[in-house]
């Protein structure tokens, strides 16, 4: 049987007999009608089933590939079957025929197993003497079975298998396959070299090649024996030379036809004709043999003879080399050039030197030999070699060889017949190869060549070396010979890439490379500054190989686009910008020009670049001997990889500096004759001062001049003048480290130090500075006005303040802010004035925050997701806390013994909802360095002006108008479906894990203010005119004005009335009689110093900005000694129609906005600069997330280990995108909404803050501290709980919480703590113990316990009364505190250091004020040791940061204790267990109901553990960090023991102090003077936080208070904000115990 696919043989097989079938029932006959075979439900529909019943051999053959076989090869042989075979235990033998006779083989092949289902594998080892032309089969029964049975494969198989093959007459496969078996080994056929003929001598290096017939493997070390001597020498030496495999411990490389034996001539060989000592010269050891070698060679294969061929026969060495070996013959030790190692291209002359091992001539056969100035040369590389030029500049060869005979003669020939070296330096088609051309060194052993690349010739990619081993040609009529004897030399060279060769003793490349710009870099780092007049910008354009350049520094220019003769535009008309040169400096003959750029006046740009691509011009070329090549000065595209613009962002920025900040270096309160008061003046650009600049203040005596009371509507006026106004000096030596100081301060490139000494007689209520022209810095006495060397002597009277540039032309604008009161008090960023800003303490941003944070007290939620926190103050909010988890809370649940059945609106429900812990959080911003501020950045189309830099100028202002936000252009004409911005943070890729966007806000309409000052010694008269000018010879000029003139046309009906005068006199009539103006409101003040008044002018008329007006005056309109008129612009004004589109505008295309968005972290590969879309952006991103919108600013966090190098933002549609700042940080923001910790948000220490969802300090750093803060809580979601079949169902919960502190941080890094007019009062003291307070009052009185009136401490569950403030059921929107007004600093007083100053004030009798007052000592300043010259620095400063305030209002200065509310407990000795005292709590003048009692559990015990603790041993051992805690001596800690501990800590446990460790990156671990005033600062809050702790105590190995209980433990110490407390600070609180003190702060 037989069939490929059994089946049924149609749909009516099935053959049943009538009757003979009958279903079960017996009632119907079933229809035996099959489905059509082949369909579904037949045989072959359901399996593919072959029927064989015969297998027969189709063919015999042989995967063996090659054609040559010999003994001990193992040859597969497979058999090819028709059908599946199976082969059953026993043997089965393949007879082969292998001789070339008629006789009958008995060789076989074995069975070993099955190729295939159809395929039997056999091996046939070749035996010894088999030989045969054509290997077949011995007969067609050439396959036996023994004891073994080849079947037919089945289920069961029992058929025999036919085993007849074909016969090998009639064809046979295997036949066919040309197989050859040989008894023949493989023999040595020919011994050469590979060295070329000719002699050699002692130290060459020689090849000899052993070649056999076929391939063999060699095992061990076979040796050749060569000959030494001449073959009629007496006494012929023998060389052994032993064969070493090409590659060591590599078996593949002893496989090989060719056999080389390496030969180093000695120093006693020779021979005329090299060759082997006989026939049997190669010879192995017993331990080694030469075998026949093949892919099927076995264990036994064949051994190769190893006869060599007769001496004297071909195939001999003797007859296949001519090679002679003489030590004596000069010989070439190594080759060398005198060129750097590098790369070098068409045009350059490259020298190749051979070294011989002994001076040789070069002699001409005809006669003479050759002398030049190389001759008598004994190194290889004289002093400034190469200098001689062999060549033209199309490389013709041009030198004279002077040779000496008789007569003497000079030739000078074609290149050709001179000797030459071969290089492998050829052109691109591998036709023509350079040669070096002998040009000197005839007569001593360094010879000489020369060879010029031309067009086309590369090495590519390999050294420069010669072509080969015989690379030296020496024509025939030429000879090198020695010196000595006159000897021919030997001229084979090292063979290349060996150790004496070109390529190995030099370097040297040759490119057919046209060069090209690499890159081009800024040599200046970023500054946030930007760079101003008269500094040298050095740009470097780096190609990839040398070049040369034009010394003339007009020849060869970078052209930069720096903003220079920009002009206006309207709409989207773009700029014209007047291109500036950046001039060659130098880097000729190098790969990198430098090219410098001088600022001038006028240039602005907030990103360097240059123009375009084609922005390199001049003669640039390929450097070499002949500058034939120009170079490709094409340059990357401006803001491309390579650019200028993408590897380093400099702004240029010619502002003249001006004054921002003026404080004062010394605490408030009285100062006497002869104590110095340190001013810091910081201006709003690096400067440098020299001379005797100077700083007026009004301490003289004041006058009142004269009182003008008499006109009806007007103010009466009260002139004042300064008489005697005393001066400020600068002081360029004062200390500026930060150790010097007892506050954290940082002095930065901007600011100047001016010392003012208190004279006799000065007097002062509030220091002030004279006027607004109090600077004498202006380039006095004989200073030029212009390019002023700092630190050059001047002479006498010169004095200059000027923008500190590579040399200063740019005088600073010393003009003060005038003294005057607040103009807008609410507005912002360029809009904001100052109230009062003359004060010197308190001048201008000097007022404003650096730093804000909030601490939330005793705070329980049982549904956190349910809070929202903001902070609001002036203008703008700030949200703390969203978007916190619905199954988070805040604080800690306690156990609830009470009823879970109570009335829902009863007081034991409500009692069971507030049975919680409330903990302290504190909300602090990142303190990471902003990566974005010093980022490059990019943006995909940029219309009106609104460049992609301006998203990382470190100002958050969202309005337009003011020059800060970015803006893309219109996306149908610019090809922009969804625009996007992006920056890169630096050439690497970092860690990024936070990213806060910052949206455009909507311009409001805001009216321009301007004011119009006069000013005299006395009371001014006479008349003025007003002028306002709108560009394009549209000009204004008011009639005449007089000085005394009122302010408005009502006023002018007034004095019409009293004095018959008034029509047009006033201010406002002059200003509104120029139309265009419009309506204009004046009012009028007076002037801040000397006599006269203040007009001050808001346009209400004028929609936008109001040309400054110009005032027209003389000393003939104005005769007053000492007139002055100024005009100021105090807030700008805009208009709502260009920038906020709430109604239908002619340019509402010009808004854009940020959301809705995508923002990715991108690496650099694939380049971000060429995404074809929003897709392959997203696609390419490491992380991205979806931003659909946000009010103001959104704070977005990455996940973890996400590492990028670029941010981008872009949007979803195709609508503009405006963005307003990008700030990019490292660290990941721990916010309460993304913690992961579990489901109680735990209380954070000081060292370990949480985030707030937006940024504190940015949003309110512009606003002034003064005026109210408003924390408001709102409870979004009401609480709701119903009984359902006995169960509870509960939604939401409920909440409380204490108080909230208020943390500002001024610009001298001074931080004040703003608290809730709230305390507790004490109303039992304890009995097993001590209360202590603190003398905080100014008086150091403190009312004792003798009534109603006492001192107070915090309580963590405060009484009904105080908790229900926070009335958890209140909707959204409800304020949960009072309002707490912080006013100035005179509000408050600053902690006073114990390191200050010579306390001047005690020795004059002035009595002492201040915490520090009862002091005895008679010194306010620290000496100490490892700090300072000598150990003697001198501390100076206002005191330490983490001081005591006092809040301002009556109630504050009463004796209660506030604020942190902490009192001291110390136990009467002996006393271990449980105290209590009790107290109140009020609020404002609001005394609660219920007295709260604070328990003490006396223990012998360590009290605290936590993640801070774990840092000691055991706690036997204080903390590293407690090294850092101040002293009355060292102010910062240890010096040498603090920055080291800070240093370990942060390399060790970098998680425990994020803050700290951030804040101090890179500090050096031996110098306190590294750490700077952030990193001082936040060393300070975890040494505060160590303190309270206790981890600074050596414990002495007390136990843990874990192992005693309490009933109602206390959560760890609240957020203590104080600084350490010392003795005489402290007395005790009534008289109930033994007297003392404690350092322990006690907290409920």
């Amino acid at each position: 049987d037989s069939t490929d696919l059994l089946e049924y043989s149609g749909d009516r097989a099935l053959a049943v007999s009538s009757g003979g079938l009958t279903s079960v029932g017996g009632a119907s006959e079933p229809v035996t009608l099959l489905p059509a075979p082949g369909k579904p439900g037949s045989i072959s529909a359901g399996a593919t089933i072959k029927v064989v019943t015969s297998a027969y051999i189709e063919k015999v053959w042989t995967p063996a590939t090659e054609g040559l076989f010999r003994e001990g090869d193992e040859l597969p042989i497979v058999v090819t079957f028709s059908d599946a075979v199976v082969v059953t235990e026993g043997m089965l033998r393949m007879y082969m025929d292998v001789h070339s006779d008629a006789a009958l083989s008995s060789d076989f092949a074995t069975y070993y197993g099955h190729a295939d289902s159809s395929e039997l594998a056999f091996t046939y080892v070749v035996g010894p003497n088999n030989t045969k032309t054509d290997l077949a089969l011995r007969d067609t029964l050439a396959i036996v079975p023994y004891d073994a049975s080849v079947l037919v494969m089945g289920t069961n198989p029992v058929v025999d298998a036919e085993l007849m093959a074909t016969c090998p007459q009639d064809g046979s496969f295997l036949a066919s396959q040309g197989v050859v078996i040989s008894e023949a080994p493989p023999t040595v056929v020919r011994v050469d070299s590979r060295n070329r003929d000719g002699t050699y001598g002692e130290g060459d290096v020689l090849t000899i090649d052993v070649h056999f017939s076929s391939k063999v493997q060699i095992f061990g070390n076979p040796k050749l024996s060569l000959h030494s001597a001449d073959l009629d020498s007496m006494a012929p030496a023998v060389i052994t030379l032993h064969y070493e495999p090409p590659v060591k411990d590599d078996p593949l490389s002893r496989i090989t036809d060719t056999m080389s034996f390496s030969y180093v001539v000695g120093p006693d060989d020779s021979s005329a004709d090299l060759n082997y000592a006989s026939t049997d010269a190669l010879q192995v050891s017993a331990l080694a043999s030469v075998r026949h070698w093949s892919q099927w060679a076995g264990d036994y294969a064949v051994a190769a003879i190893l006869d060599l061929p007769s001496k004297g026969t071909v195939g001999s060495l003797g007859m296949e080399t001519n090679i002679v070996i003489d030590s004596a013959a000069p010989r070439v030790k190594a080759v060398t050039s005198c060129l750097s190692d590098g790369d070098y291209s068409v045009g350059q002359e490259i020298d190749v030197v051979l070294e011989f091992n002994e001076a040789v001539y070069l002699s001409h056969l005809a006669g003479g030999k050759v002398y030049d100035d190389d001759s008598g040369a004994t190194i290889a590389c004289p002093a400034g070699s190469p200098t001689a030029v062999y060549f033209t500049d199309d490389g013709a060869f041009d030198h004279t060889l002077t040779l000496s005979g008789s007569p003497v003669a000079s030739t000078k020939a074609a290149a050709s017949v001179y000797p030459a070296i071969a290089l492998n330096l050829i052109d691109g088609k591998g036709e023509t190869t350079t040669t070096a051309i002998f040009v000197g060194g005839s007569g001593s052993r360094f010879l000489r060549f020369v060879a010029y690349v031309g067009a086309g010739s590369s090495t590519h990619g390999a050294y420069l070396d010669a072509g080969s081993l015989t690379a030296l040609e020496v024509p025939s009529d030429w000879v090198i010979e020695s010196v000595s004897a006159g000897v021919r030399a030997n001229y084979n060279l090292p063979t290349p890439g060996t150790i004496s060769s070109l390529g190995m003793t030099k370097a040297l490349t040759v490119m057919d490379k046209t060069p090209t710009v690499a890159s081009v870099f800024c040599l200046l780092p970023f500054s946030e500054y930007g760079y101003g007049a008269g500094q040298d910008v050095d740009i470097v354009v780096e190609f990839d190989r040398p070049v040369y350049a034009s010394s003339a520094p007009m020849d060869t220019t970078l052209l930069l686009d720096t903003g220079r003769g920009l002009t206006t535009w309207e709409g989207w008309a773009g700029k014209w910008v007047q291109t500036t040169s950046a001039h060659y400096l130098e880097g000729s003959g190098t790969s990198k020009l430098t090219f410098r750029y001088e600022v001038l006046a006028g240039d602005t740009t907030p990103q360097l670049a240059y123009v375009n691509s084609s922005a390199l011009v001049g003669d640039i070329r390929t450097f070499a001997t002949h500058l034939v090549e120009a170079a490709d000065l094409a340059l990357p595209e401006p803001g491309t990889k390579g650019s200028l613009s993408y590897y380093s962002r400099i702004s240029i920025d010619t502002t003249a500096p001006y004054v921002t900040e003026m404080f004062p270096l010394k605490r408030g309160g009285t100062y006497v004759t002869n104590e110095e008061i340190a001013i810091l003046v910081r201006f709003s650009h690096p400067v440098v001062a020299g001379g005797t600049p100077t700083l007026e203040l009004n301490c003289g005596y004041e006058m009142v001049v004269s009182k003008n009371d008499g006109w009806d509507g007007e103010n009466g006026t009260e002139y004042v003048t300064s008489k005697s106004n005393c001066t400020a000096y600068l002081n360029n030596s004062f200390p500026k480290e930060t150790h010097h100081w007892d506050m954290y301060f940082d002095f930065l490139p901007t600011d100047l130090i001016f010392v003012y000494t208190v004279r006799d007689a000065d007097a002062a209520d509030s220091l002030q500075h004279a006027d607004r022209f109090a600077f004498d810095a202006n380039a006095t006495g004989s200073c030029p006005y212009t390019n002023v060397t700092p630190g050059s002597n001047v002479t006498s009277g010169c004095s200059y303040i000027m923008r500190d540039t590579t040399r200063p032309t740019m005088h600073a604008d010393t003009r003060l802010q005038p003294n005057q009161g607040a103009i807008d008090a609410a507005a912002t960023g360029n809009q904001r004035t100052f109230s009062k800003a003359g004060r010197v303490e308190r001048q201008w941003t000097g007022r404003m925050p650096k730093k804000v944070e909030v601490i939330v007290r005793d705070l329980w939620h049982e549904s956190a997701g349910d809070l929202e926190l903001v902070l609001s103050h002036g203008n703008t909010t700030a949200t703390v806390v969203e978007g916190v988890p619905a199954n988070h809370r805040f604080g800690t649940p306690m156990q609830y013994t009470g009823s879970m059945m109570s009335d829902l609106g009863g007081s034991e429900h409500e009692a069971r909802h507030y049975h919680g812990l409330g903990l302290d959080y504190i909300f602090s911003d990142l303190v990471d360095e902003n990566l974005a501020l010093s980022g490059v950045t990019t943006q995909s189309t940029t219309g009106f002006g609104g460049v992609a830099s301006r998203a990382v100028d470190g100002n958050t202002d969202g309005y337009f108008k003011y020059g800060s936000v970015t803006h893309s252009a219109h996306n149908t004409a610019y090809n922009d479906p969804n625009p996007w911005w992006q920056v890169r943070m630096s050439q690497k890729e970092q860690p990024i894990g936070t990213i806060v966007l910052w949206d455009r806000q909507l311009q409001p309409a805001v009216d321009e203010i301007q004011t119009v000052t006069i000013r005299a010694w006395a009371l001014p008269t006479g008349v003025f005119s007003l002028r306002v000018d709108f560009g394009e010879n549209e000009t204004y000029v008011t009639d005449e004005i007089s000085v005394q003139a009122v302010t408005t046309t009502a006023a002018e009906r007034r004095n019409s009335e009293v004095f018959g005068q008034g029509t047009g006199e006033s201010v406002q009539s002059a200003l509104e009689a120029i139309r265009k103006l419009g309506r204009v409101a004046v009012t009028r003040r007076e002037a801040d110093t000397l006599v006269g008044h203040v007009y001050a002018i808001t346009f209400l008329g004028y929609a936008g900005d109001v040309p400054q007006l110009t005032v027209n005056w003389n000393m003939t309109s104005m005769e007053t000694v000492g007139a002055e008129i100024d005009v100021d612009t105090e807030r700008p004004g805009s208009t709502n129609e260009w920038y906020n589109y709430n109604h239908n505008s002619a340019q509402s295309r010009l808004y854009g906005s940020m959301f809705p968005c995508w923002v990715m972290v991108l690496k650099d590969d694939p380049d971000p600069m060429h995404f074809d879309s929003l897709e392959d952006a997203l696609e390419a991103s490491v992380w991205s997330t979806y931003v659909e919108s946000a009010e103001r600013t959104v704070t977005l966090i990455a996940d973890k280990g996400v590492v990028g190098q670029y941010v981008r933002v872009q949007r979803a549609d195709d609508q503009y995108l405006a963005v307003a700042e990008v700030q990019v940080y490292e660290s990941r923001a721990r916010t309460v909404a993304n913690y992961e910790g579990g489901y109680n948000v735990p209380a954070m220490p000081i060292s370990q803050p949480f985030q707030p969802a937006n940024r504190l300090t940015d949003l309110f750093r512009e606003l002034q501290s003064d005026g109210i803060w408003t924390l408001t809580v709102r409870d979004s979601t009401e609480y709701s709980g119903e009984y359902s079949n006995g169960k509870l169902s509960e939604r939401n919960g409920f909440g409380k919480l204490s108080e909230w502190v208020l943390l500002v941080t001024d610009q001298s890094n001074f931080v004040s703590a703003y608290y809730m007019d709230l305390s507790a009062t004490v109303v039992s003291l304890p009995k097993y113990g001590t209360l202590f307070v603190e003398e905080s009052s100014p008086s150091g009185r403190w009312s004792q316990f003798y009534g109603s009136r006492g001192d107070t401490v915090q309580q963590a569950n405060p009484g009904e009364t105080f908790a229900k403030l926070n009335l958890p059921n209140r909707r959204e929107g409800t304020r949960a505190f009072i309002s707490n007004a912080v006013e100035t600093n005179w509000g408050r007083r600053r902690r006073v250091g114990p390191c200050y100053g010579t306390d001047t004030t005690g020795l004059n009798g002035v009595e002492r004020t201040g915490p520090d007052s009862p002091s005895s000592t008679n010194y306010r300043y620290c000496r100490y040791a490892g700090v300072g010259a000598g150990g003697s620095s001198r501390n100076y400063g206002v005191g330490t940061v983490l001081g005591r305030m006092w809040t301002s209002g009556e109630i504050a200065n009463t004796n209660f204790l506030r604020r942190e509310r902490i009192v001291y407990y110390k136990p009467h000795t002996g006393y271990l267990g449980i105290d209590s005292f009790t107290y109140h709590m009020t609020l404002g003048s609001d005394k609660s109901e219920v007295e709260g009692t604070v328990r003490v559990n006396v223990r012998n015990c360590r009290t605290y553990y936590s993640d801070i603790a774990v840092g000691t041993s055991e706690f036997k051992k204080a903390n590293s960090l407690c090294d850092c805690i101040a002293t009355d001596e060292q102010v910062y800690g240890d010096p040498d023991a603090c920055p080291l501990a800070v240093s370990d800590t942060c390399a060790n446990e970098p998680s425990l102090y994020i803050p700290m460790c951030v804040a101090c990156e890179g500090v050096n671990a031996t110098a306190i003077s590294s750490m700077s005033a952030g990193c001082l600062q936040e060393v300070n809050r975890v040494v505060t936080l160590l303190t309270d702790r206790h981890l600074c105590e050596d414990s002495a190995g007390l136990p843990m208070c874990e192992t005693e209980t309490v009933s109602n433990p206390a959560p760890e110490p609240s957020i203590f904000y104080g600084t350490a407390t010392r003795r005489r600070d402290i007395s005790s609180l009534g008289n109930s115990g033994v007297g003392g003190y404690t350092t322990t702060s006690v907290t409920g």
